[in-house]
């Protein structure tokens, strides 16, 4: 049997986790957006909106470093065979 490459299974270990637990929360807090409105009685902008931006930014930079880490492994990989 073949030896795994290191980038075969990275969907399924911490990156592909950390991946789905900030989906499960941007779902979250969008939903309380659409519940409470992006502004406030007062027109003041609703802190989720905030707090909907950095999880979107977080995520955008798990998925960098997921397709960095994978390239990483892709380029060492290659260079062993």
């Amino acid at each position: 049997m073949a030896a795994s490459r290191p980038y075969e299974h990275y969907e399924t270990g911490i990156v592909g986790n950390l991946r789905g637990r900030l989906d499960v929360l941007t779902a979250e807090v969008l939903s309380a957006i659409e519940k409470t409105g992006a502004v406030d009685d007062q027109g003041r902008p609703n802190p989720l909106v905030a707090t909907l931006t950095a999880l979107v930014d977080a995520g955008t930079n798990s998925r960098q470093l997921a397709v960095s880490r994978r390239t990483l492994s892709i380029d060492i990989a290659d260079a062993q065979a």
